[in-house]
C-alpha cells in the first residue's frame, strides 16, 4: 500500500525497486515496510517517526542511518 497526501494506492512493486526510483535525497528506508519522506517528517519519539497522523517504526537496522539522514542538516555547531 502506497500512502501519499490525498491517496492510498495498491501498488505491486518491491520496497527496493520504489526506493531505486525515488530521489536518494528527499526519501529513506526506515523499515523493511517503510519509506518516509524526510521532508515530511513532523518529530521522532524514540523509535516512531510521526508524518501527520501516522506512526511509523523506524527498525533496528535502520535506526543510525536514518538518524543520521534526519539530523545531518539539523546538528547544532559551535
Amino acid at each position: 500500500l502506497l500512502h501519499t497526501i490525498n491517496n492510498k494506492m495498491i501498488v505491486y512493486l518491491t520496497i527496493k525497486s520504489i526506493l531505486e526510483n525515488l530521489p536518494g535525497e528527499s526519501f529513506i528506508k526506515v523499515h523493511k515496510s517503510f519509506i518516509v519522506n524526510l521532508h515530511k517528517i513532523q518529530s521522532i519519539e524514540g523509535n516512531i517517526i510521526h508524518i501527520g497522523n501516522a506512526e511509523i517504526p523506524i527498525s533496528q537496522n535502520c535506526y543510525d542511518v536514518v538518524m543520521k539522514a534526519i539530523l545531518r542538516d539539523k546538528m547544532l555547531r559551535r
